[in-house]
């Protein structure tokens, strides 16, 4: 059971992130920046002025599910939101709307270890999960409104997934085809499991 859990997170709702290249977190991560730069472009100035990387904060959240960052509360509704379809959009949401909530302590730091402390102060006494996920959707519904962001996201990944297969089948005798028909069957029973 707990296996196949595993196994499900790692291939549906954070694809790439646990891989020798970590490519899914390498693309994830960037998108978080620039998001953060169109919804909160005082925030991302004042990030970039300290040399925050939002990569880094980030790759920290999205690597453990925010496992070792919200209350458990907050944590289940953010796994039942990823879980249930939202996968990376969940976790880029919930990142914004941290930060968002955050955003007036956070501009008032001064340096990188005051926004690293205001974020280990606050997000721990995150109890409200009903107020984080309005707030996570409220962010993805401000997106979808003003750019594209959402379908760059996932025409990055596809085009990652597509350049991997063929990088698998380049080697073996399986066509491209054939290998994602098989990674496509796996994908199905995993999700019955």
């Amino acid at each position: 059971g707990a296996f196949w859990l595993l196994a499900a997170l790692c291939s549906r709702v954070i694809p790439d992130y646990h891989t020798h290249q970590m490519a899914g977190l390498r693309a994830d991560t960037p998108l978080l920046a620039e998001l953060v730069g169109r919804t909160m472009p005082q925030l991302a100035s004042h990030f970039a002025d300290l040399e925050v990387p939002l990569e880094i904060l980030g790759s920290q959240w999205f690597l453990c599910l925010y496992a070792n960052v919200l209350p458990t509360a907050s944590l289940l509704r953010v796994w039942d939101s990823a879980l249930a379809g939202g996968g990376v959009e969940s976790l880029v949401s919930a990142a914004l709307a941290t930060l968002r909530r955050h955003e007036a302590r956070l501009r008032q730091t001064e340096d990188i270890a005051g926004v690293y402390a205001v974020l280990a102060e606050e997000t721990p006494a995150m109890w409200n999960a009903s107020a984080l996920v309005l707030e996570m959707n409220e962010r993805v519904s401000e997106l979808e409104k003003s750019d594209r962001a959402w379908e760059k996201m996932r025409g990055e990944r596809e085009a990652r997934r597509r350049e991997q297969l063929a990088q698998a089948a380049a080697g073996s005798a399986v066509a491209p085809a054939a290998l994602e028909s098989m990674l496509g069957r796996l994908d199905e029973a995993l999700l019955r499991v």
